[in-house]
C-alpha cells in the first residue's frame, strides 16, 4: 500500500488554524485538530499526530500569532482516568492577523532564520563555512598486517 502524502505546502497547518480562528473567534487544540484531521483524511492525506499539532499550536503562541483565551464557557474534559480539566482556548491576536511572513513561517519567527534551513545547512549557506568532513578518517598510508598468518617452519 503506498504511503498518503504529507499535505501540500499551500495548505499549511498554520493558515488552517487562522482561518478556523477568524471562523469561531475562540477555540481549543484538540477541537481544531480532529477538524485538520478530517481535512486531510478526506483528501487522502496523511494527518499529524495530536502531539505534532499542540506543539505546533504553541509555536504559534511563542511566535505571538495566537494567545490563551478565557474558555467561553465551563466544559471539563477527564483524561484517562485522570482528573477533569479544562481545556486551555486560544484566539487570534487582532494586529498579527494579516502578518503573512509569521504565519507562513512561524519557526523563523520564534526561533530565528537558522530554523529555515537547519543547523548544518545554515552553517553553509548563511555563515559560508565548509562542510565537515564525514565518516571515518583514512590512513595516510597502508600499513601491511603483522605476520599473523605466517607459517612456523
Amino acid at each position: 500500500m503506498p504511503k498518503k502524502p504529507m499535505h501540500p505546502p499551500s495548505e499549511s497547518t498554520a493558515t488552517f488554524i487562522r482561518e478556523r480562528l477568524l471562523e469561531v473567534k475562540k477555540d481549543y487544540p484538540y477541537s481544531m485538530w480532529k477538524l485538520w484531521k478530517e481535512h486531510l483524511l478526506a483528501r487522502n492525506m496523511k494527518p499529524p499526530l495530536y502531539e505534532s499539532f499542540r506543539k505546533y499550536v504553541y509555536t504559534l503562541k511563542r511566535a505571538g500569532l495566537i494567545r490563551k483565551a478565557s474558555a467561553p464557557t465551563k466544559r471539563r474534559v477527564a483524561h484517562g482516568g485522570l482528573k477533569p480539566t479544562e481545556p486551555s482556548y486560544y484566539e487570534l491576536v487582532a494586529n498579527q492577523i494579516g502578518n503573512t511572513e509569521a504565519w507562513q513561517n512561524p519557526q523563523v519567527a520564534v526561533w530565528g532564520e537558522k530554523m529555515r534551513f537547519g543547523a548544518r545547512k545554515y552553517a553553509r549557506k548563511v555563515l559560508g563555512l565548509p562542510p565537515k568532513k564525514r565518516g571515518r578518517k583514512k590512513k595516510d598510508t597502508y600499513q601491511e598486517p603483522a605476520d599473523l598468518y605466517k607459517i612456523p617452519s
